[in-house]
C-alpha cells in the first residue's frame, strides 16, 4: 500500500494539470455543440432548487465541476498506480488507456443519478427521494467523458511516460523530504 501511495503522489501535478484541462474541454465541448455548458447546468439547478441567488450559479457551478474533475482524474491515477499496473511505458500505454475507456464509460452512465445527489445535497435538500436514471445512450455525454479521460491517459500516463527515462521514477516529494531531514 505504501507503494502504491508513493507512486499515486508521484502523479500529483500530472493529474492536478489533467483536472484543469479535462475539465475545461468537457464544459466547452457541449457549447461548441449547442448546448450549455456542464457548469453553467449545475449551478443553474442548484440555485433554483436552493433558493440561492442568481449571481451565484457560475461561482457554484464552476466549483463543483472542477472538484468533480480533479475527483474524477485521482480515481484514475489511483488505478494506474495500484500494484500489478504495468510500470514500463510500452504495456502502461496501452493499458492506462484501456482503463480511461472503462472508467469514461462508467463516469457516463453514472453522471446522472451522482447529479441529482449532488444538486440535491448542495441546495439543501438532503438526499434525493429518487435518483435520475442511469445514462446508457451512445451520444454526447459518452464521447465527452470518453475524451476527458482521454487527456487524463494522455497526461497523466503518456506525458510522464515522454519525460522520464524507462525503468527510472522519481521519488515522490515527501520521500525526498523524509531523506533530507534523515541526513540533516
Amino acid at each position: 500500500m505504501k507503494d502504491t501511495l508513493n507512486r499515486f503522489l508521484q502523479l500529483t501535478p500530472y493529474f492536478l494539470s489533467a483536472a484543469i484541462i479535462g475539465a475545461l474541454v468537457f464544459a466547452w465541448v457541449p457549447v461548441l455543440a449547442g448546448r450549455s455548458d456542464i457548469a453553467d447546468i449545475l449551478g443553474r439547478k442548484i440555485v433554483e432548487a436552493g433558493g440561492y441567488p442568481d449571481n451565484a450559479a457560475s461561482v457554484i457551478g464552476w466549483t463543483l465541476h472542477i472538484a468533480i474533475a480533479v475527483a474524477y482524474v485521482k480515481v484514475y491515477a489511483f488505478l494506474i498506480a495500484l500494484p500489478g499496473f504495468p510500470r514500463d511505458s510500452g504495456p502502461r500505454l496501452p493499458a492506462g488507456l484501456v482503463v480511461a475507456v472503462i472508467v469514461g464509460w462508467l463516469t457516463t452512465w453514472l453522471a446522472n443519478p451522482a447529479i441529482s445527489v449532488a444538486v440535491s445535497l448542495l441546495s439543501g435538500q438532503g438526499w434525493p427521494a429518487e435518483l435520475a436514471p442511469v445514462y446508457f445512450k451512445l451520444g454526447l455525454p459518452l464521447w465527452n467523458h470518453l475524451g476527458f479521460f482521454a487527456i487524463a491517459w494522455l497526461v497523466v500516463v503518456v506525458v510522464p511516460a515522454l519525460v522520464q527515462p524507462a525503468g527510472q521514477t522519481r521519488p515522490a516529494p515527501r520521500q525526498a523530504t523524509l531523506r533530507q531531514a534523515r541526513t540533516a
